[in-house]
């Protein structure tokens, strides 16, 4: 195997650190929009998402992904990041129960259901309905319709 061509990249972290900022600011994130990813998921879980809505980089780049019309992903409680980014008022998403209210404070239509897509944010309530979450984020990227909405 040719070593020059497939060298793995170690990275160092301390606990608890968010990786993927660090990543995009090294990307030139603060430039540009155009590093990867391109479409996000907003991590779900309670750490995660309450890390991400105070890293002011995080924060901005969703922003930016959300209002540049790429779709992005946010489970659980992956939502908070929305509310955080000001993208989430006026849509109609769904989450966690325990931040529902969140997002009805901040402006939100909240359903539940097991997956929403509104417009090109797609939202999802818990690990349980990660089937129905996987099927709306591949049918979104490949233009199709899922289960749920042929149903309508």
């Amino acid at each position: 195997m040719d070593q020059g061509r497939h060298q793995a990249r170690h990275v160092e972290r301390r606990e608890g650190e968010l990786i993927w900022p660090r990543i995009w600011r090294a990307r030139g994130g603060r430039r540009r929009l155009g590093g990867r990813p391109r479409r996000p998921a907003a991590s779900g879980g309670t750490v995660n998402p309450d890390q991400l809505r105070v890293d002011r980089d995080s924060v901005s780049f969703v922003c930016g992904v959300v209002r540049s019309g790429r779709q992005v992903a946010a489970i659980c409680h992956g939502p908070w990041t929305l509310i955080e980014a000001g993208v989430a008022a006026g849509r109609t998403l769904t989450s966690f129960p325990n931040i529902r209210t969140d997002l009805c404070n901040t402006g939100a239509d909240v359903v539940d259901q097991d997956v929403v897509v509104d417009k090109n944010l797609i939202t999802s309530r818990s690990p349980e309905d990660l089937p129905a979450f996987s099927e709306a984020i591949v049918s979104q990227l490949a233009g199709t319709t899922t289960k749920e909405e042929e149903k309508l």
